[in-house]
């Protein structure tokens, strides 16, 4: 089933997208990405913290980019702090009002289809989301970039279905 989901995401990111003229050079994006995360479910106080917060997009198609976001959450709870997740979050952002004349430029708003794999230590759990992330990337001077995007969707824990929702801030540079 998560197989499928996958592939008809990608397949709709392709059909989507436009193909880059073989003249234009592909792009790539080295970020950070801090996080800080309190579940609805978490005890009062309780959080995880990423420590290792790196991005890696890639220019697929004309309006269409592949992200690649590490998960590796250290858990602050009442009873022990310990390293919980260690998973990676895979997204497609897609420019939604690009202009020719800004081909290269990667700013604007966007949309991204996002499905996020972890393996949750405390527990022994295996969390996949699956969450839509509309936003904005800002291009600012030398290819140094920032985007903001609210994600919402659902996460799958064991047996249970949870809500996501966050907000996602990323820093970094286009080479």
């Amino acid at each position: 089933m998560l197989r499928i989901l996958f592939c008809v995401l990608l397949l709709v990111t392709i059909v989507l997208g436009e193909v880059q003229a073989s003249s234009d050079r592909s792009r790539y994006f080295i970020g950070i990405t801090p996080s800080v995360t309190a579940e609805p479910f978490y005890n009062k106080g309780e959080f995880d913290v990423n420590v290792l917060p790196l991005v890696y997009q890639q220019t697929l198609f004309n309006k269409t980019d592949f992200r690649l976001t590490s998960i590796v959450n250290y858990s602050v709870r009442d009873t022990e702090n310990q390293l919980s997740h260690i998973g990676f979050e895979a997204a497609f952002p897609m420019r939604v009002f690009r202009r020719e004349r800004l081909l290269h430029q990667k700013d604007g708003f966007y949309f991204a289809p996002i499905m996020s794999i972890a393996h949750e230590q405390i527990k022994k759990e295996n969390h996949i989301g699956f969450w839509l992330e509309p936003g904005y990337q800002f291009l600012f001077k030398h290819n140094y970039s920032m985007s903001i995007g609210l994600q919402a969707g659902v996460t799958l824990i064991a047996d249970e279905v949870q809500n996501h929702f966050g907000i996602n801030f990323i820093f970094g540079r286009w080479f």
